[in-house]
């Protein structure tokens, strides 16, 4: 992974964005992440110029070259609400937990890769397909998928489409493990590693359905389909037009009295920028 994606990431600009603030095109963009550097260096400086990084970071591919003035110029950006149904407030306690237990293991040693170890789980602009984006002992990016239980065992659940982010990161060659945490805050609490790699040899895998029934929350809760279209200020009848529905559908939808169907839930997924686990949980009410 180029660390031009991990800024991307962690600023929460797409390749868009990006380029057109850089006066460069998409495609020039994703050359520049994905490729080795070649040609004049016009359009690296510009990209450098936009984020305030010298020229080193990127045509190195080093984080440990990016200076720490980066951090004060760009503090990490708000995060998003803790959820408010059970469930979601546990899972989302395991991946603090792990978040923090990734920036102390690191901080002596790789204090550069320490600040970038990504929350993406409570990021506005999530892109990899995992709860958080940290590193190895030698600086190499690792993607990690938290799964927390108040209970015992080792069994937990994953999504068609976790299981297929988890497969294509690992065959673009990113290292990809699961944290899984049993019996969460008990004195029996354990905390296990699991890579892909031991996942799929160990583990008798059944991707599980989508549950895609939000729970109805006292004091004001909304839906998380009602919460990221007023964060991405969007009226019902546009984001309806975008999925391709009528307006009456999606608000059953968004009230929570209807279950949008799979597909539909994609689409959402896609149009607001946000995981199909997000658009499912709920959130604290916010203003129109």
């Amino acid at each position: 992974m180029h660390v031009l994606t991990i800024i991307r990431m962690y600023l929460g600009l797409s390749q868009i964005a990006l380029a057109k603030a850089a006066g460069v095109t998409q495609p020039d963009l994703c050359e520049m992440e994905t490729m080795a550097p070649y040609g004049r260096p016009d359009k690296y400086h510009r990209v450098a110029a936009v984020l305030g990084l010298p020229l080193e970071p990127i045509l190195k591919n080093s984080i440990s070259d990016i200076p720490l003035s980066f951090f004060d110029m760009h503090p990490p950006q708000p995060y998003l609400p803790c959820p408010t149904d059970r469930k979601m407030r546990i899972g989302r306690e395991g991946e603090d937990f792990v978040f923090a237990r990734e920036r102390d293991r690191l901080k002596e040693t790789l204090p550069i890769h320490a600040k970038l170890v990504l929350p993406l789980y409570k990021m506005k602009a999530q892109r990899i397909g995992c709860d958080i984006l940290s590193y190895d002992e030698d600086g190499r990016p690792v993607c990690l998928e938290v799964k927390t239980t108040c209970e015992g065992g080792s069994t937990f659940s994953m999504t068609r489409n976790e299981l297929e982010t988890a497969r294509k990161l690992t065959e673009a060659g990113e290292e990809y493990v699961i944290t899984y945490i049993t019996n969460w805050k008990k004195p029996t609490q354990r905390v296990r590693d699991i890579s892909y790699a031991e996942f799929v040899s160990r583990y008798d895998v059944t991707a599980q359905r989508f549950s895609c029934a939000p729970s109805k929350e006292p004091g004001g809760s909304i839906t998380g389909l009602a919460y990221f279209r007023k964060l991405r200020g969007l009226k019902e009848r546009e984001i309806a037009e975008v999925v391709g529905i009528r307006q009456d559908k999606w608000s059953l939808y968004e009230t929570g009295e209807r279950v949008p169907p799979v597909q539909v839930l994609l689409k959402v997924s896609d149009a607001l920028d946000a995981t199909v686990d997000q658009l499912l949980d709920m959130y604290p009410a916010m203003e129109a």
